[in-house]
């Protein structure tokens, strides 16, 4: 599809396909389409799709993404080992969309979303670690957990999936928080305390 933006009908975008020459046309959720959301990286560029890519952020040796995000479009952010899906219709207007791994070394991702009034999914968006470096047995052991901000502690999550050909593991998210995969150690199926954190 190609997209255009008629800034003379101020924030109106109007989609057509080429090949069936069908059009269709409607506002965005702002005001201003194109304006920075506060703490937007001003160094971004608009796409076709619902995302606007930023340059990654300096973490030391770990990695940082924040894209803008229409929920109207639902858009994937990536950065490191993670990748966030984001459904259409996950929450209504825009957001920014923070993918963090602060240590390349350590599958732990923290997510965030701003503003914080988004992070409370309609449709669940999907987290998915790629794995690649481990075997087929500590994939299948693997586990996904989210922080408990309470305790500290790292929670059992449901819903998890894995994908033994990509070597991924993926679970659905009803909000944002931080994460990390426990991968158990060579022969042992029970990920935990004394499992290998990839």
């Amino acid at each position: 599809m190609l997209t255009l933006l008629l800034a003379v009908l101020g924030p109106l975008v109007f989609h057509v396909d080429t090949k069936t020459r069908v059009g269709l046309a409607y506002m965005e959720p702002s005001a201003k389409a194109g304006a920075p959301l506060p703490g937007e990286n001003a160094r971004t560029e608009a796409t076709a799709s619902g995302v606007k890519q930023s340059t990654p952020q300096d973490q030391g040796s770990g990695m940082s993404i924040t894209n803008r995000v229409w929920g109207n479009r639902g858009g994937t952010v990536h950065a490191g080992q993670f990748t966030v899906v984001i459904p259409v219709g996950a929450f209504y207007g825009q957001a920014l969309v923070t993918v963090s791994q602060p240590n390349p070394a350590d599958p732990r991702v923290d997510l965030s979303i701003s503003p914080a009034s988004k992070n409370n999914f309609l449709i669940p968006v999907t987290l998915s670690a790629d794995l690649f470096t481990v075997t087929t047995t500590q994939l299948a052991g693997s586990k996904v957990r989210e922080l408990d901000p309470t305790s500290g502690g790292w929670m059992a999550m449901s819903g998890q999936s894995i994908d033994a050909q990509s070597k991924t593991v993926e679970v659905p998210l009803a909000h944002f928080s931080s994460y990390r995969v426990d991968v158990p150690t060579t022969g042992n199926s029970a990920p935990g305390p004394t499992g290998r954190r990839m």
